[in-house]
């Protein structure tokens, strides 16, 4: 068992295991910052607890249009979505698939699923007809909700995936209910339970197509709990912020962040549906943005754009760092220009998604700072399993109630992840030190993160090695410095003339006819042969050495 947390310091427990493993020990880091209580609420029931106190207050604004939907309508304009869903047939055991760029009936439609009792799955709007038919299909969505501009990307997935009975269209008259405001209250059905599945992102995996991620309510509630509850160790967000809502809600960041955490705390979200420099800076001047978070190529260009300069960013005070690390050179630049407190966290879609982050009186440079409240944390040998403590570098895996349920329809993948005792391997190579820092330093699992977004190698190489004339292929990050990381293949011509038709053009539109512009291939570099272990692996820190 665990012993309690203790509020004065991350300590090592070092635990007698059973009997059955005689000698060994269990090794396990606990919060700093102890225990938060998780409410048995529903998302919406949760989210709106407080929307009360807040009345009039804008709750979601467009920051292009300035439309805004205000705390003291949320819960009808939630609630009135909800009942129509019903009327149309939508209910318990039903997904909804969201398909939209941010815009406040976005979050409508998010809660609405949850209220009648359904589950939601969020898609990028960036996804290719096959990409997004793969996401249908899987999660059983039966109803899309998506904007005309997409109409013939989804349609064709829709009629890929086989299992979608009605697409509704923002703007039209099918996608009018999210409008709508009927006088409905929002109130979760009787027979919800915490434990439910209410949201499926999607995670890339390192082998094969993106997995349906199984979020609880009780684990997404637990996860804005973890971040805003304590007095102490919080993300600092309060009702007097003005929160940006750029980063795109169909990702867990922004879906927990932004979509969930914000609106309990009472702030106002602006929502913007894309990143393009000058309205980015109109709408952070416009609305006096308080609590911007971001992802490091953003903060790049907060840090070093001179177009930057022209805008006033004076009431900025909070930008927080996800999805990818932040170096401690882009941070210092953008504290010292904009004259704001730059705050760090490191998370997955599996953990819904937030397990540490930063404290402003314990900032280390390269930490990603603590554990979050009722998060613990141990450190194995990837290849002996065996737990190590502080200083030594392991895999991170970590344990508390936002891990996730499992991944849908994947019970091998689960299995391989949610280890026996509960604690969920990240995939990354980490250490935590005696002061209870943790520190990111390489990462086992191979995924490359392209502005914050998941991509498989493996997808890739598939697709490159169904290309005519090529033989092998392999696929790497190289460093970038806008996007963080871009994909770069390492591709083995077939012999003879048959190797003539992989031409540089030829494994580019293999990747960019299939994939989303994310996942496009950065580099395109012809050898002779990809290095591979006795066992067949890919020795991908070659490559890596290579670029």
């Amino acid at each position: 068992m665990l012993a309690r947390a203790s509020r004065s310091a991350s300590r090592l427990l070092a635990v007698q295991a059973a009997p059955v493993m005689t000698g060994a020990r269990t090794i396990v880091f606990e919060p700093r910052y102890g225990e938060i209580d998780v409410p048995d609420l529903s998302v919406t029931d949760y989210l709106l607890e407080n929307a009360h106190k807040f009345g009039d207050k804008p709750a979601l604004i467009d920051g292009l249009s300035g439309r805004s939907i205000k705390y003291s309508e949320l819960s009808t304009r939630i609630g009135s979505a909800a009942q129509t869903l019903v009327d149309r047939g939508f209910g318990p055991d039903k997904t909804l698939g969201i398909h939209l760029p941010n815009i406040p009936e976005y979050i409508v439609a998010f809660n609405a699923a949850g209220v009648a009792g359904g589950r939601v799955t969020t898609s990028s709007p960036l996804a290719t007809a096959s990409e997004l038919a793969h996401q249908l299909r899987d999660s059983s969505t039966s109803t899309v909700v998506t904007l005309p501009a997409f109409r013939e990307t989804v349609e064709a997935a829709a009629e890929e995936a086989g299992c979608v009975k009605e697409v509704a269209y923002v703007g039209e008259e099918s996608g009018a209910f999210l409008f709508e405001d009927r006088g409905i209250e929002a109130k979760t059905i009787d027979s919800f339970k915490p434990d439910d599945c209410f949201a499926l992102p999607y995670s890339s995996g390192t082998t094969g197509l993106p997995k349906g991620t199984m979020l609880s309510h009780r684990n997404l509630v637990a996860n804005v709990q973890q971040i805003v509850q304590h007095p102490e160790h919080n993300l600092d967000m309060t009702e007097s912020d003005v929160v940006l809502g750029l980063l795109p809600a169909y990702h867990i960041y922004a879906m927990t962040v932004v979509c969930q955490a914000a609106l309990r705390q009472g702030a106002s979200v602006v929502m913007l549906p894309k990143f393009e420099p000058q309205p980015f800076l109109e709408v952070l001047q416009k609305y006096g943005v308080t609590w911007a978070p971001l992802v490091p190529p953003l903060i790049l260009f907060l840090a070093k754009h001179p177009v930057v300069d022209s805008a006033d960013l004076s009431k900025l005070r909070v930008i927080f760092s996800g999805a990818a690390p932040l170096d401690a050179g882009t941070q210092s630049a953008v504290e010292k220009r904009l004259d704001v407190s730059v705050r760090q966290g490191y998370g997955m879609t599996e953990l819904s998604p937030v397990s540490h982050f930063t404290h402003p009186k314990h900032n280390v440079s390269g930490s990603v700072g603590f554990l979050a409240p009722s998060c613990y944390s141990k450190i194995i040998d990837p290849d002996t399993k065996e737990e190590l403590g502080y200083g030594e570098e392991g895999e991170l895996c970590v344990k508390g109630p936002n891990v996730m349920l499992g991944y849908l329809n994947n019970d091998k993948a689960t299995q391989e992840t949610i280890l026996p005792d509960g604690f969920l391997r990240t995939g990354d190579i980490a250490r935590v030190e005696e002061n209870g820092h943790t520190f990111i330093v390489d990462r086992l699992k191979e995924l490359i993160k392209v502005k914050g977004m998941q991509v498989a190698p493996a997808e890739l190489e598939g697709l490159i090695l169904e290309c005519p004339g090529v033989a092998d292929a392999a696929v790497v990050p190289v460093l970038h410095e806008r996007d963080g990381e871009r994909p770069k293949a390492f591709v083995v011509r077939a012999e003879g003339e048959a190797g003539e038709a992989a031409t540089e053009e030829a494994v580019r539109n293999a990747v960019a006819s299939k994939t989303s512009a994310y996942k496009h291939l950065h580099e395109v570099v012809f050898i002779d042969h990809i290095p591979k272990s006795a066992a067949g692996k890919i020795l991908r820190r070659m490559l890596r050495n290579l670029s």
